[in-house]
């Protein structure tokens, strides 16, 4: 079995509002997967309160992360 067929998805608590704050502070891991896969959950939650903190993640040192962010703020228009 492949390793991401036992990976958490970020996505599983998508329409439970409470997922947005631990997702915000997610977008500050050291890990740039963790923030990856929380701007990716955040687009597509649509949350409002996630726009600034995705919009800061498009200065990542991570061309990913930065990748994610500008879809996931896209997801927004």
């Amino acid at each position: 079995m492949s390793e991401n067929q036992f990976s958490p998805k970020p996505t599983t608590a998508l329409d439970d509002k409470r997922a947005v704050e631990p997702l915000l502070v997610c977008l500050q891991d050291e890990d740039s997967n963790v923030r990856r896969h929380a701007a990716e959950a955040l687009g597509k939650l649509g949350n409002q309160r996630a726009i600034a903190p995705l919009i800061a993640c498009l200065k990542d040192q991570d061309v990913n992360v930065r990748s994610f962010a500008a879809k996931a703020l896209a997801m927004f228009s």
